[in-house]
């Protein structure tokens, strides 16, 4: 006689695959296995992320509208918890709804201080929004962090900030750094040729 599966066994299987096709880019796929097991644990915070997730990167406009209502609902979960406020906001922020990305990095912040990407996505709205004074301090408050996976792109950031308050030596810098930085940073490819044409457009 087979073996009958129980439901957390089955929810962990479905979790598994899901995250898996999701690594892989498969995101429709993802989001079947993950829909199966919500179907059994509806109110799991950890499944609904993934499937906000499984929608957030396919960017367009329908599926992230359906990221923020799945972010959303893993914020009534679990309202302590720091990661779905960041996913949230950087679901509003590709939206282009900027005030409203910015509450939702800054509660990510405040339940979990030293996440690097709500800093550097906050970074990226205040930019948006021109104010560059709040936005320098909490990129360069990320780099201190030493976020290896994306000091690359937070530098650029850093760069694009300082350059539209004016700050174009500072900029300058910033683009050096990243033209100085290792080949095994994960971003470094993009950043690089980004900051060597900044550098030859803002005269470095």
């Amino acid at each position: 006689m087979a073996r009958i599966a129980q439901p957390a066994a089955l929810v962990r299987e479905q979790l598994e695959l899901g995250r898996l096709l999701l690594a892989r880019g498969s995101y429709v796929r993802a989001r079947q296995h993950i829909l199966k097991a919500i179907q059994i644990c509806p109110n799991d915070p950890q499944l609904n992320l993934v499937l906000g997730q499984s929608f957030f990167f396919q960017k367009s406009k329908k599926q992230l509208a359906d990221a923020v209502r799945a972010f959303r609902r893993v914020v009534d979960l679990s309202p302590n918890w720091g990661e779905p406020y960041y996913w949230l906001g950087a679901a509003q922020q590709q939206q282009g709804h900027l005030r409203e990305a910015i509450a939702s990095l800054e509660q990510a912040i405040s339940l979990a201080p030293a996440d690097v990407r709500a800093r550097i996505t906050l970074g990226v709205c205040l930019t948006k929004l021109k104010n560059y004074t709040t936005a320098v301090g909490h990129l360069r408050h990320a780099i201190a962090l030493k976020p290896h996976y994306a000091e690359a792109s937070a530098r650029l950031f850093l760069a694009d900030a300082l350059r539209q308050s004016g700050q174009i030596d500072a900029a300058r810098k910033e683009w050096r750094l990243i033209l100085g930085m290792p080949s095994e940073y994960p971003d470094y490819g993009g950043a690089r040729k980004k900051a060597r044409q900044s550098l030859k457009k803002y005269g470095g």
